[in-house]
């Protein structure tokens, strides 16, 4: 096989298998992915609003830190808020498309995990070399207690795929200083 086949099969697999450990990880979810989400009662059903208000006011062309829905009638600010937007940007055209907040939400869950999961395997793998030392890094970095335990209901705090390819866009440009890794980086922080 050629080096590009070969890449993208290891990479492939990588995912697959990151994919099949978030279905295992979070199970039964995948089983009720469109009926029940992963929640824990008061602040599980804050961030389903969360998601769906940000849906609602993007759409909208609104600002999404502002709601005259709390406080009736003054409103309030949501910009100290844990209103995760980049979580309810990712389920926005979910949203749309199926119509169903949960299965938006337990969808990226999934998509989550395996993004965190395979760029934790991706720092790993540039650092050492190892595939299997590097699968290791991905499964402890993902699926920590940490992370597992705020899933439930904390999405602000159990959304971590940013971190690792942050990571990874520094130490891309600190060895290229191309100002694209820079640009990246900054992304991913503000992410």
């Amino acid at each position: 096989t050629t080096p590009v086949r070969r890449k993208l099969l290891h990479w492939s697999f990588v995912a697959g298998f990151f994919f099949v450990l978030s279905i295992v990880q979070t199970w039964p979810l995948v089983l009720h992915l469109s009926d029940q989400a992963m929640l824990w009662a008061p602040d599980g059903y804050q961030h389903m609003w969360n998601l769906w208000w940000f849906k609602h006011r993007v759409l909208s062309l609104e600002n999404p830190f502002r709601t005259d829905m709390l406080f009736y009638p003054q409103g309030s600010d949501l910009y100290m808020h844990t209103l995760t937007p980049v979580n309810g940007l990712f389920t926005t055209p979910l949203q749309l498309v199926t119509g169903n907040l949960v299965l938006a939400s337990g969808v990226t869950s999934l998509a989550f995990f395996t993004a965190s999961a395979v760029g934790a395997y991706a720092l790993a793998y540039r650092i050492s070399r190892d595939a299997w030392a590097s699968l290791i890094g991905g499964l402890i970095f993902a699926f920590s207690p940490f992370v597992m335990t705020h899933i439930n209901g904390h999405l602000n705090i159990s959304t971590t795929w940013p971190i690792p390819f942050f990571a990874l866009s520094v130490i891309a440009f600190h060895e290229s200083r191309r100002l694209r890794h820079a640009a990246i980086a900054g992304v991913l922080l503000s992410v």
